[in-house]
């Protein structure tokens, strides 16, 4: 009893928001209509159920007419049902994919949004976010839909032939002891136990599908995600010849797929196998029961067909949790990881962001203050650092290969988390953080100059300007061409199309981390004079190693580093 609250409180948590939402009234009008069409359709069965009884008392009292006539009339009560099922699968499929499309930007909105979707790789509770919001949200919403109409659909068949059955199964007097009992609508209460009984067996035997369900849908998406990686880094692994781990990498993951597939298949086996039984059964089940009322003439053929349809019919509703267990058991376990990760986006919204505190400063001037960092281990990494940088000045940052001169960037960005004091930046200041490894957004190269700013296509005048400042005036005319640009352009270029940003946005405040390290030494000073001389009153604060970038600066700043010590940041003359 505890874990089905608990399941219920969960689905409540993810069904609450779209049904309280600006489209409730539209949403819950549609599913009114559904769950008519649906009540409907038992309502046709009902009917043909009856239809059925009179054909079969037609054929044994040799009457034609009535014969034809009712199979007129079950002919038009299945062209009817046919009407009421496709209106009912239309409504219903638009429903889901609306539903979608608002949980899915729900889901979005929460993990796309202040460095949320960056901070959980740190906290590694929540794995494959993708797959979470891009399946598990889908397959959600029809699971959901799928049992919530089925269970509907049960209850009401139950009311219905639950009644024809009780009347046309009459009653059952059976002698114990001397005594006789007399039991009212025996076929019913036959339905009940049968039904019951299988239920009962039919969790006890299908529960691990849960489990096993929930890990399968986790190592398919960590199976999806390595192929995917070998497809973004194809160059790299080939340069490497490296297909050989890769592809034993990928089959490990698919190993681990594979064999919790294959226990899988045996529990389906296993469940498949009582519900086949169970089910297959119980289409003559009820003949052998109601048979003694045939055969002492007190019910006629039809009702015999009848009365074992309406068991049928009973028995399937009451049996509704057999039959759909696998589902059930796919969708708790998609139940489960919804709410873990949703669980996780709002441990991660709430949470005061960890890291340096990042506060406006009233002078003007970019200030760190006794800002301290660590590795994500707890480790010291660098020791306090208090540095101040003017508006328009330029400072560099060196260090040795691993002295945590990027992790200095990312505190800088207010991105690390594993660091504590304070940096007061310029109240307004537009500032531009362009790392090693740029982003470049599939879509158009317009877009891509652009990002994170919206693309302008009547500034395009500017954006040839800017490719002209970075060597890369052969792009000019594809500025409305399509691609995957990580994938089309070279490291080098892809560095530049990152410095024509600059260009283009014209921050108070850009942080370079290695971005011209793709190029070589006369390409790399030539571009930030040229990005200086553009960007007169910018101040930059650039990570590098080279020494050729210590004259384009006016301070450099050497990230010292003693083994087993906290590097420390000192001040180099230039």
């Amino acid at each position: 009893m505890v874990r089905f609250r608990a399941l219920v409180r969960q689905v409540w948590r993810l069904t609450k928001g779209y049904w309280g939402a600006e489209e409730r009234w539209f949403a819950s009008g549609m599913l009114a209509t559904i769950i008519g069409l649906n009540l409907g359709l038992v309502y046709v069965n009902v009917l043909l159920n009856t239809a059925n009884g009179t054909i079969f008392n037609a054929l044994q009292q040799q009457d034609s007419g009535a014969f034809y006539s009712a199979f007129v009339e079950i002919v038009a009560l299945i062209l009817l049902y046919l009407a009421v099922a496709l209106l009912r699968f239309f409504l219903n499929q638009t429903l889901q994919l609306r539903w979608r499309r608002w949980l899915t930007r729900q889901y979005l909105g929460r993990w796309i949004t202040n460095g949320v979707f960056y901070r959980m790789r740190f906290a590694g509770r929540v794995d494959n976010p993708d797959q979470r919001i891009a399946d598990d949200i889908r397959m959600f919403i029809e699971q959901t839909m799928g049992l919530g109409l089925g269970l509907l659909n049960a209850a009401a068949t139950l009311g219905s032939f639950a009644i024809i059955l009780w009347d046309l199964s009459g009653s059952v007097t059976i002698p114990i002891g001397g005594m006789e009992f007399v039991i009212p609508g025996y076929m019913f209460w036959v339905a009940v136990v049968y039904s019951g009984f299988g239920s009962v067996l039919a969790h006890l035997i299908g529960r691990p599908l849960i489990r096993l369900g929930n890990r399968q849908q986790a190592v398919e998406a960590d199976f999806r995600f390595g192929l995917v990686r070998v497809r973004e880094e194809a160059e790299g692994i080939a340069l490497y010849h490296g297909e050989d781990q890769e592809r034993q990498g990928t089959l490990e993951r698919f190993r681990a797929l594979y064999e919790n597939f294959r226990r899988l298949i045996h529990r389906n086996v296993i469940y498949l196998t009582y519900q086949l039984f169970l089910g297959q059964f119980a289409n003559f089940f009820p003949l052998l029961v109601a048979a003694p009322r045939y055969f002492s003439g007190a019910i006629q053929l039809g009702g015999l067909m009848q009365t074992a349809n309406a068991f049928g019919q009973v028995n399937d509703s009451l049996s509704w949790f057999i039959n759909s267990y696998q589902t059930f058991a796919d969708w708790r376990a998609t139940v489960d990881r919804l709410t873990e990760f949703s669980e996780e986006l709002t441990r991660e919204a709430a949470v005061v962001t960890p890291g340096a505190t990042v506060v406006p400063a009233t002078d003007g001037k970019l200030r760190v203050e006794n800002v301290a960092i660590a590795l994500p281990n707890g480790l010291p990494l660098i020791s306090t650092v208090d540095i101040a940088v003017r508006p328009g000045e330029r400072v560099l940052i060196k260090g040795a290969s691993g002295s945590g001169k990027s992790t200095v960037f990312r505190v800088l960005a207010g991105l690390w988390p594993f660091a504590e004091g304070r940096i007061r930046l310029p109240a307004g200041a537009r500032a531009l953080f362009l790392p090693q490894r740029p982003y470049l957004p599939i879509g158009t190269l317009r877009r891509a100059l652009w990002f994170p700013m919206p693309a302008d296509p009547a500034r395009d005048d500017e954006v040839r300007a800017a490719l002209e400042a970075v060597d890369l005036t052969a792009l000019a005319s594809r500025l409305g061409e399509t691609a995957h640009w990580a994938q089309v352009l070279s490291g080098g270029e892809q560095q530049r199309v990152a410095l024509a940003r600059a260009h283009l946005i014209r921050p108070d405040w850009l942080f370079l981390d290695e971005a011209t390290a793709a190029t070589d030494e006369v390409q790399e000073a030539s571009l930030y004079r040229r990005l200086f001389a553009a960007l007169p009153g910018t101040a930059v604060v650039s990570i590098g190693h080279r020494r050729t970038l210590e004259p384009l600066h006016d301070r450099v700043l050497m990230i010292e580093r003693t083994p087993g010590q906290p590097g420390r940041l000192v001040p180099l003359a230039v």
